[in-house]
């Protein structure tokens, strides 16, 4: 085994606790751990996947879900959605996971008002759908315009850049550093993915 005799010690205001045998889990920041979730991930995945007439299609392909740290599945029906879905929890469950239901919420695309919306469940229970949620950063709403997540990485950048005031009039700092910074601090948080800024749920 890779982490066999691997122990661990926990730091604590300077003192060292007794060292302690790891009998499960990957070191922090192993590569292999992200890679071991998405192999496990393939398989919990197998048994949608083989579902037939799922997903849209997008440029000739069927595109049904999106992998990354969440599971989004993807259709235009909202019975093979469900169905989808009850896959999902039976595989996961085969594998000892289970979905966190008060984190899962629906979204339904739409271009005109609806009078009725979509409701799915996971064992009986509904989950939430919402009008919007963040998914790697962007700001993904039900019309599916751009303009609600242009607004909040604009508001980002203007949160990011008020937070170095002291460095843009600090007369001893030269303007070529201060346009460095605001290139790779404040331009960068409108334009790039961040979650880290999102307090909102999913």
């Amino acid at each position: 085994m890779l982490y066999e005799k691997a122990e661990a010690a926990v730091l604590v205001d300077g003192s060292l606790s007794r060292w302690i045998k790891m009998t499960a889990g990957n070191r922090q920041g192993d590569p292999i751990s992200p890679n071991a979730f998405i192999g496990l991930l393939e398989r919990i995945m197998d048994g949608v996947s083989e579902m037939e007439d799922k997903g849209v299609i997008v440029q000739g392909e069927s595109i049904f879900n999106l992998k990354f740290a969440d599971v989004d599945l993807i259709d235009k029906d909202p019975g093979v959605l469900q169905r989808m879905l009850d896959q999902l929890c039976v595989d996961s469950e085969r594998f000892g996971m289970f979905i966190n239901e008060s984190k899962t919420k629906s979204l339904t695309f739409r271009r005109t008002a609806q009078t009725t919306e979509p409701t799915f469940n996971i064992h009986g229970n509904p989950i939430e759908s919402v009008t919007s949620f963040i998914y790697l950063g962007s700001k993904i709403s039900l019309n599916n315009h751009c303009s609600e997540d242009i607004r909040r990485r604009i508001q980002l950048s203007t949160v990011v850049h008020a937070s170095f005031k002291t460095i843009w009039n600090d007369k001893s700092i030269n303007i070529e550093v201060k346009i460095q910074l605001l290139v790779t601090c404040v331009f960068c948080s409108a334009i790039c993915f961040r979650d880290m800024d999102n307090k909102e749920g999913r």
